[in-house]
């Protein structure tokens, strides 16, 4: 009868320890997983300004192609015409 209770008591403690260890894990995933997220928000916050450089109108402020400035392409040109002419 004693090895049956330590049998059952033996298994209810593994059981425990397998939980809490499936529990930390999936803890330490999910942390890593937030703190990846958190890290390229601050990457991107730090150095946003590196990738903010497609849009040849308004010099990088924004990553809108040139086509999506129509009020601003005379400007251009106009800036081209000179930086040739001159």
């Amino acid at each position: 009868m004693t090895d049956w209770l330590y049998c059952i008591r033996f298994m209810k403690k593994k059981t425990a320890n397998m939980e809490a260890i499936a529990e930390n894990t999936l803890r330490n995933s999910c942390e890593k997983r937030l703190k990846k997220r958190s890290d390229s928000i601050r990457f991107y916050m730090l150095f946003g300004h590196v990738a903010m450089t497609n849009c040849c109108m308004c010099r990088g402020e924004c990553t809108r192609k040139h086509q999506n400035h129509p009020e601003r392409q005379n400007d251009y040109a106009s800036n081209q015409e000179t930086a040739i002419s001159g």
